[in-house]
């Protein structure tokens, strides 16, 4: 049924609490594994970070992919070492939601895997919601976990 699950990371813990229900699913289903992690661009520039080639945001930029390289590569390890077929995917984008969905598009997944802060009302409107951006957007089925749920029934 789900031959493909794509979850998306951000190297917070909060992201990872998405894991564990993908793995059980993955298990279930004998699921393939992307994960994909979002790298946003520096959106903060200031007139001496620029030297008029911009070389210093690229440096940012490439610093920033290379940690979310080495987090998501990490990840990965851990998961072929429990049997689990993973590849990785970063992408450079200040639309974190638009980024998941194309990953997803461009891994053919048949179902995206992310946590929530379960924000509603005043919360949602002020900051909000990749999530909700995802669900409503995505093409295949999106499993959202509300990290409150989690944490009270594991204790984190």
């Amino acid at each position: 049924m789900y031959e493909h699950i794509l979850i998306p990371l951000d190297g917070s813990r909060f992201a990872e609490i998405a894991l564990p229900h993908a793995l059980e699913m993955a298990t279930k289903f004998e699921s393939r594994l992307t994960l994909v992690r979002v790298v946003t661009p520096p959106n903060v520039i200031t007139e001496d970070m620029v030297d008029g080639t911009g070389e210093l945001v690229i440096q940012i930029e490439e610093a920033w992919r290379d940690e979310a390289e080495e987090y998501l590569s990490a990840q990965a390890g851990s998961l072929r070492q429990q049997g689990f077929t993973v590849k990785t995917d970063v992408r450079l984008s200040a639309d974190i939601a638009g980024a998941i969905i194309d990953a997803c598009q461009a891994h053919d997944t048949d179902v995206i895997i992310m946590s929530t802060h379960g924000r509603s009302g005043l919360g949602r409107w002020l900051f909000g919601s990749v999530a909700q951006k995802v669900l409503q957007h995505a093409p295949v089925h999106t499993l959202l976990i509300r990290a409150k749920d989690t944490e009270s029934q594991t204790g984190i």
